[in-house]
């Protein structure tokens, strides 16, 4: 019986720091895509080898905060850009600006949804230079991005006050209307009430009169 080559059986093999195992980010990134509560607002694509996030605005309010204890859409995506991510922009051209319709996809070739333990190989880039860089990129256009989003939305939300504004300004002209037709209404009847009024006093003042002429009312 060798006695060292038992021990050396049973003694736990060490794990060099941070280079084996999943890491902390990938870990929740492909827990919190995998969840089904999440998937209307992140998921896998239809081949399962890329993820897309679906309203950038919302993602970051709802998702972020329960995972990474930020609700920065510019920090997860620099968190992506560290770990070898690439983004793909699905929104077309035309709906930039719009957050309803705006859509982000990346994807990494070890980050597959029906091989989750390729992800334990994706290590933090060693070239923070490179990353820096790409971060300060990407940054930039997420948030010009987020911007034309915002400002799209004020956009539709001024629109909408000026066609209430002219929705209000025609309902006032209509109540103004009917309040005019209303009045001249009640001219018309009280005139006409005086006028018949008056009839009846001259016809009352004449039949009481004691000068008559004997043939009758002139």
């Amino acid at each position: 019986m060798n006695f060292e080559s038992d021990l050396n059986n049973i003694m736990p093999k060490p794990v060099p720091s941070g280079r084996t195992g999943q890491n902390t980010f990938v870990g929740k990134l492909l827990s919190l895509i995998s969840d089904p509560q999440n998937t209307p607002l992140i998921h896998w694509n239809a081949e399962g080898t890329s993820f897309i996030v679906v309203n950038a605005s919302t993602f970051a309010q709802v998702i972020l905060p329960n995972h990474f204890k930020h609700n920065n859409f510019s920090s997860f995506i620099r968190q992506l850009n560290m770990y070898g991510f690439h983004k793909t922009n699905r929104t077309p051209r035309g709906q930039r600006g719009d957050s309803e319709h705006q859509s982000w996809e990346f994807s990494h070739p070890m980050f597959i949804r029906d091989r989750p333990e390729l992800a334990a190989s994706i290590k933090r880039s060693l070239n923070d230079q490179e990353s820096l860089t790409k971060s300060i990129s990407n940054d930039f256009q997420t948030n010009l991005s987020l911007m034309q989003s915002a400002q799209s939305e004020l956009a539709q939300q001024v629109q909408n006050l000026r066609k209430d504004h002219n929705r209000l300004v025609m309902e006032l002209s209509e109540a103004k209307q009917i309040q005019q037709a209303q009045q001249q209404l009640i001219n018309n009847l009280l005139n006409s009430s005086q006028i018949k009024a008056y009839a009846d006093h001259r016809r009352n003042a004449n039949e009481s009169s004691p000068w008559k002429h004997p043939y009758g009312p002139y």
